[in-house]
């Protein structure tokens, strides 16, 4: 699924963006966290508070990699 694609479905509102976005970016994100984080559990919190920030912060355009890892290492 394209980037824009995504941004378009959450800026719809729509709940296939969260399996889209963990589809295709999960994985790059849940390095990022793991490299971190080194914990399987803070790992996976981490990366569902990313998803939650992303749901209700989806105003902002850019691209899915740079915003979804400055979601993920944000306090």
């Amino acid at each position: 699924m394209r980037e824009t694609e995504i941004i378009g479905q959450f800026f719809a509102r729509d709940e296939v963006a969260l399996t889209s976005v963990q589809s295709e970016y999960g994985a790059y994100c849940s390095t990022i966290a793991r490299n971190i984080l080194r914990d399987k559990e803070d790992v996976e919190e981490c990366l569902n508070d990313t998803w939650l920030k992303a749901w209700n912060r989806s105003g902002r355009r850019a691209s899915w990699p740079t915003w979804g890892a400055s979601r993920a290492t944000e306090p």
